[in-house]
């Protein structure tokens, strides 16, 4: 899927600098696996399965004191902040609407109540009944533009945090 998506970008989404096979929507897999969608990036929706191309790359570098200063210490969250404050242009994402990455660490720091992981895979498991994940052709279906300015969570504010940062991207 991701191969043909990287593909088909051009002719999809050219102005898409990201690339994913993974999703937190729950689309019907029987029937949807070979449906796709753009968006501008938005890190609580496209952050899993990613790919980037040498202008994200690019771009990245060119806000890097952006990036690396962002007080969050989530990566995606910041990478949000960068692209809307700091890129040419907001991130676009062509993303596939049934994910192919499945996230199934919620039993984590931010869940609250009772959390059963192997709950979690049935229930993934289930949803893949019939999914077709390799198909031979894809379709562009179109959702409205969403816009979401992040707020950071802190635990970010750490100089060596931000030198750290810097290093990896020079």
């Amino acid at each position: 899927m991701l191969k043909l998506m990287r593909q088909q970008k051009s002719s999809l989404c050219p102005q898409c600098s990201i690339v994913s096979v993974g999703s937190y929507e729950t689309s019907d897999y029987a029937t949807r696996s070979s449906v796709v969608s753009t968006n501008n990036w938005i890190s609580d929706k496209h952050n899993m399965g990613m790919s980037i191309d040498r202008e994200a790359w690019s771009q990245l570098k060119a806000c890097a004191e952006t990036f690396c200063k962002f007080d969050d210490y989530n990566w995606d969250w910041s990478l949000q902040f960068s692209g809307m404050t700091c890129w040419k242009a907001p991130i676009q994402v062509l993303y596939a609407r049934t994910s192919r990455v499945f996230h199934i660490g919620q039993c984590g720091i931010h869940h609250k109540g009772t959390c059963d992981p192997s709950k979690i895979v049935e229930d993934v498991n289930k949803r893949l009944a019939g999914a077709k994940f390799f198909p031979s052709e894809i379709s562009l279906e179109s959702v409205g533009q969403i816009k979401i300015m992040p707020r950071p969570n802190g635990g970010w504010s750490d100089p060596r945090d931000h030198k750290l940062c810097m290093s990896f991207i020079q």
